[in-house]
């Protein structure tokens, strides 16, 4: 007979829980930086950090400033 009995985790994270952390990491950071930097609102901040970590990259967004570019690359 099968054991068809759920495993409740209470108070224990998943184990994807700090790559998820990292990542809602990067991109809060990373849509500050361009939203400070580089002068765009938050929502294109936000767009742009997410096309250039998917690697997209439509290209209809672009660091204007060096320092921007060092932080894309």
């Amino acid at each position: 007979m099968l054991n068809m009995s759920k495993k409740i985790y209470i108070g224990k994270p998943p184990k994807a829980w700090p790559i998820l952390m990292v990542g809602v990491g990067v991109i809060a950071i990373g849509t500050v930086f361009y939203h400070i930097v580089e002068k765009l609102s938050f929502l294109d901040s936000l767009y742009f950090v997410v096309i250039t970590l998917t690697t997209i990259g439509y290209g209809d967004i672009v660091p204007k400033t060096n320092l921007g570019n060092m932080f894309t690359i």
